[in-house]
């Protein structure tokens, strides 16, 4: 299965919300040209969506040391190859937690 076109289009993505953070962080917010342009929502509401995580116990993590974590959102990750990426780091892939049954 060839990944790459969507895995381009999801760095794409996150590039424009980085470049967008960084001028908000220096004081430079939309202005009325961009909003003309963005589409509008109405009857809005807060929403929450699940994104798929790991949970497990880590060793060796640069801020937390050695302890159970739930990871920030999975972006890829190659179980034969044994690696995830998520938001915030590359974990490498120890033994998947068993379940009654397996």
């Amino acid at each position: 299965m060839d990944v790459g076109p969507s895995l381009i289009f999801e760095a794409g993505r996150l590039e424009r919300l980085a470049a967008d953070l960084r001028q908000m962080a220096v004081g430079e917010f939309p202005c009325p040209s961009d909003l003309v342009a963005a589409p509008v929502i109405a009857r809005w509401t807060w929403a929450v969506r699940p994104m798929m995580s790991l949970e497990g116990f880590t060793s060796g993590h640069p801020r937390l040391g050695n302890t159970t974590v739930r990871t920030t959102e999975v972006w890829a990750i190659d179980l034969e190859a044994g690696w995830a990426r998520t938001l915030s780091r590359l974990y490498v892939l120890g033994d998947a937690h068993r379940y009654v049954g397996q």
